[in-house]
């Protein structure tokens, strides 16, 4: 989670080279937690990802509707609230955890796309 002002949106900058291989099938998967509702780090809102691959000053790869989504398994999203300053109880289940999700030819055929809200 980024947290920030509506007004002065922040974003990290991840440096990927030394994991990508050159010739062979890359994965880019990003784990993205949304809480939902306002507490004293987050204002209520939207919960979305924006993010994009450069190579020098070329854009190769950028998040948009052919990118796939899928709600996590392992977390429970109807734990309770902790109280009005913070977010919820985390409750995981790693028998639920999807070892697979983030490499190179896992089938997402059964995840949505992602739903393209903006250029």
């Amino acid at each position: 989670t980024t947290r920030s002002w509506p007004k002065e949106q922040m974003y990290d900058t991840y440096s990927i080279g030394h994991l990508l291989r050159p010739g062979a099938d890359n994965t880019i998967a990003v784990l993205v937690l949304h809480f939902g509702l306002a507490n004293f780090y987050y204002l209520a809102g939207r919960g979305g990802l924006i993010a994009q691959v450069e190579y020098g000053d070329k854009v190769i790869a950028a998040t948009d509707r052919t990118w796939r989504t899928s709600k996590l398994a392992a977390q429970d999203s109807t734990s309770p609230r902790m109280s009005c300053q913070q977010g919820f109880a985390e409750v995981y289940d790693a028998r639920l955890w999807d070892e697979a999700w983030n490499r190179p030819g896992y089938d997402d055929a059964s995840w949505s796309a992602a739903l393209e809200i903006g250029p």
